[in-house]
């Protein structure tokens, strides 16, 4: 597994390599991890879970010229690893690292697997800022993004975990028998509703008053994730204020693109600090959305996000975008609802929905939880991988 953010971090990449590289584990396939060592204090080798990782400089964030150095140290370690591995899975394909990666497999006479996790990757129409705008790339950003692209279709295997990732290599010239859709997948066991009392418990843990409803996002603070348009509407409902509170768990740490000092100055410009709670990046994701009653993704661009499986895994009603993998998921009025992308409105008038219609969010929350559980558990989910590693070697 190539990825380059891993243990202790945390993120959509992050969770799919760390809950694959288990299950992998536990069907008896060998398997490591080569990532990145972002902080000093981290070790250049540590075993996670009974599996090895390794990391590679260099450290820090936020500096282009740290994805060269990175993908030339990732690359000598597969040299020096040659013999402990038949096949790499790029988990950050569309970067240097995994063009330089591509490249060194290839010449090691070994197999490459390579995902693409975000709609757009490979497009590269349009560049996310911490300025909430979109930028066009410049002429240098276009011309690296047409070599990775090419290095790309080198790759002996493409996984689009959603239909709109699918459709766009396919409109970008990549062979239809190199192509794969194979959606993120979610431990329902792990992220399963809670009982009555544990649910009471967390809710005093996160100071959550019982006679109120929680609508709580998770995910990293980054424009293209909207949340400033969860600020907005429910900056435009203050009658629901004494009613429902919203969590905001995640942050923008590490992100060129973060929005997260934005996001805490616009809640406290609007006076909402009272209604708008920030808990910051946490690895007991799952304890937030079990004492929530309603989960929220206002993405603008995404690929099949694990934070909404997680949340309609634990049986929450679900608000999304109807954008990318999102729409795969929710089916609108079924087992969640949509709103059109960038719709202030349209989000408000769903939260007032739900917030209260009591039997809609039972109803949804629990064909949501029936959705994960017959098509993205992991039991359905990961043996798709398995089988298309030996396709390689077939």
């Amino acid at each position: 597994m190539l990825i380059e953010r891993y243990e202790p971090f945390i993120g959509g990449s992050e969770v799919q390599c760390r809950l694959l590289t288990n299950f992998l584990r536990q069907q008896g396939t060998a398997v490591f991890v080569l990532t990145r060592k972002l902080s000093p204090e981290l070790p250049a080798h540590e075993v996670i879970d009974h599996v090895d990782v390794y990391r590679v400089p260099p450290s820090g964030y936020g500096r282009i010229w740290y994805e060269f150095i990175f993908a030339f140290s990732a690359s000598w370690e597969l040299v020096a690893l040659r013999h402990r591995f038949d096949v790499v899975h790029l988990h950050s394909g569309t970067s240097i690292a995994g063009a330089v990666a591509i490249l060194v497999v290839r010449l090691l006479r070994k197999k490459s697997v390579v995902k693409i996790a975000t709609a757009g990757d490979i497009h590269k129409e349009l560049v996310e800022t911490s300025a909430n705008v979109n930028a066009h790339p410049s002429f240098i950003h276009r011309i690296v993004n047409r070599v990775i692209n090419s290095i790309l279709k080198m790759a002996d295997r493409i996984i689009g975990i959603s239909r709109e990732i699918s459709v766009e290599l396919q409109n970008h010239g990549f062979l239809q028998d190199k192509l794969v859709v194979i959606p993120n997948a979610i431990d329902a066991e792990v992220f399963s509703p809670a009982d009555r009392w544990t649910r009471n418990s967390l809710r005093a843990i996160f100071k959550i008053p019982n006679d109120k409803i929680a609508i709580t996002f998770s995910g990293r603070l980054i424009h293209r994730k909207g949340i400033d348009l969860l600020v907005r509407a429910w900056a435009t409902a203050p009658d629901l204020h004494s009613r429902a509170m919203v969590l905001i768990v995640g942050s923008g740490r590490g992100s060129l693109d973060s929005v997260e000092d934005q996001l805490q100055n616009e809640v406290r410009q609007r006076a909402l600090t009272s209604s708008i709670l920030f808990l910051g990046e946490r690895k007991d994701v799952f304890n937030a959305l079990q004492a929530s009653d309603i989960f929220i993704f206002p993405s603008r661009r995404e690929g099949l996000p694990n934070a909404l499986l997680e949340a309609m895994s634990v049986g929450l009603p679900v608000v999304a975008s109807a954008i990318g993998g999102n729409v795969d998921v929710v089916t609108d009025g079924e087992n969640g609802l949509l709103f059109s992308p960038g719709s202030v409105e349209e989000l408000t008038k769903d939260l007032r929905r739900l917030i209260n219609d009591n039997s809609l969010r039972e109803r949804l929350g629990h064909r949501a939880r029936e959705t994960v559980l017959t098509r993205f558990d992991t039991t359905k989910v990961f043996p798709k991988l398995i089988e298309l590693y030996r396709q390689l070697y077939a």
